[in-house]
C-alpha cells in the first residue's frame, strides 16, 4: 500500500440563506444558520475557491422573531482590516484607482 501526503481543511457547513432577507436586500444581506458540531467535513485543500468569514449576525432578531443566533457573511475580510490599517493589497489599490480623477 502507498501512502500519499495530501492537505486537508476542515470546515464548517452552515445552511441555505434567509431567502426573504438576500431578496429584500438584493443579494447584499447573506445570513445564515449554523449547525454546530454537526456537520464538521475534512475537505482536499486544493479545493478551496475562497475564503469568507461567517460572524454573528447581530440585527438578525430585528427583521425575524427568533432567538436563534445566525451567521452573516463577509467576503475577503482581510481587505477591510488592511483598509482600517492603511495596508491595501496592490491590485485592490489598482482597481480602486481605474477611473479615478
Amino acid at each position: 500500500m502507498v501512502y500519499k501526503d495530501k492537505s486537508i481543511a476542515v470546515v464548517s457547513v452552515y445552511g441555505p440563506p434567509d431567502q426573504d432577507l438576500l431578496r429584500l436586500s438584493y443579494g447584499t444581506y447573506n445570513t445564515r444558520k449554523h449547525f454546530r458540531d454537526i456537520h464538521v467535513i475534512a475537505i482536499d485543500a486544493k479545493s478551496i475557491l475562497s475564503v469568507v468569514l461567517m460572524a454573528p449576525d447581530p440585527v438578525y432578531h430585528k427583521w425575524k422573531s427568533t432567538s436563534e443566533i445566525w451567521w452573516f457573511l463577509m467576503e475577503r475580510p482581510g481587505l477591510r482590516l488592511n483598509e482600517l490599517f492603511g495596508l491595501v493589497e496592490e491590485n485592490d489599490a489598482e482597481e480602486e484607482s481605474v477611473g479615478t480623477i
